[in-house]
């Protein structure tokens, strides 16, 4: 679960940079590098996307390259949902500009939650049934329940204002930068909700347990 987690977090950015090192952006103003952007994941078109994102600052939140296919996976699931709204844009100073954005994306609370409650049957399932599985089917498993969540065609949308940060490029052109404000705001506001989601779910296995007992 706790891997899923991490997924989440550097999705966006292992797509981008594992694909778009030698992507060359075209945007020449704030607002048209998060359009370029947005539109280039609601066409779940990834190598486009990759043209508006500053690479500089996604390196950090790399964390597994292997997951690539995972990640154009995932990233595809949330295009299908995902839509904008541009409402201002101001500069901060030359180099910097804030595009605020109405971003409309799934509602991965709601993915999560129910993720969470299925992943915790099956903990149970797993350790009073019969059957013992490995360490290695239990993580196959939790990620097909997670697709399995997360392709569920009753999850809602969530609708989030956020003010996305563009940067200048040397070469005059301006990139999103892809920080935890931007990545929440796609990721339908996850980062808000993960860690009180996890101690939920902590707490109810806990309680699970101590009925057993």
């Amino acid at each position: 679960m706790k891997r899923v987690i991490k997924i989440l977090a550097a999705v966006l950015a292992a797509q981008v940079l594992v694909m778009g090192l030698s992507a060359c952006g075209s945007a020449k103003t704030p607002e048209g590098a998060v359009e370029g952007l947005f539109d280039a994941l609601k066409d779940q078109d990834m190598i486009e996307a990759a043209k508006y994102v500053d690479l500089e600052s996604i390196e950090d939140l790399i964390s597994d390259k292997s997951k690539v296919e995972d990640a154009q996976t995932f990233l595809k699931e949330i295009g299908k949902k995902l839509d904008y709204e541009i409402i201002s844009s101001e500069e901060v100073d030359e180099n910097t500009a804030k595009v605020k954005t109405k971003v409309t994306s799934i509602d991965m609370t709601e993915v999560m939650k129910n993720y969470i409650t299925k992943g915790m049957q099956y903990s149970l399932s797993s350790v009073f049934g019969s059957g013992v599985a490995t360490d290695e089917e239990n993580q196959e498993y939790m990620e097909e329940l997670f697709m399995e969540c997360l392709t569920d065609e009753n999850v809602g949308t969530v609708t989030n204002e956020v003010d996305v940060t563009v940067l200048k490029q040397e070469d005059g052109s301006w990139k999103v930068n892809a920080d935890s404000t931007f990545n929440d705001a796609v990721l339908g506001g996850i980062g808000n909700t993960a860690e009180s989601i996890l101690s939920e779910f902590g707490d109810a296995l806990l309680g699970s347990f101590e009925e057993v007992e």
